[in-house]
């Protein structure tokens, strides 16, 4: 890797614990564009995640 590297963190065990909260969605779409400064720059995304389980209405980790 190379260039001008950021490091973020999105959601994370604190919204697991005590109980899962729901209504913690986040889209990373969205996000990119405010940490870059801009939509136009390319992005490459690593980590564990979920996928998006209020389209599919079950878990889907």
């Amino acid at each position: 890797l190379g260039g001008s590297q950021k490091v973020l963190e999105v959601g994370g065990p604190p919204f697991l614990l005590p109980s899962v909260q729901r209504d913690k969605v986040y889209d990373l779409k969205t996000i990119l564009p405010r940490v870059n400064g801009s939509s136009d720059k390319k992005s490459f995304v690593i980590g564990a995640g979920a996928g998006p389980w209020p389209r599919l209405s079950r878990n889907c980790e």
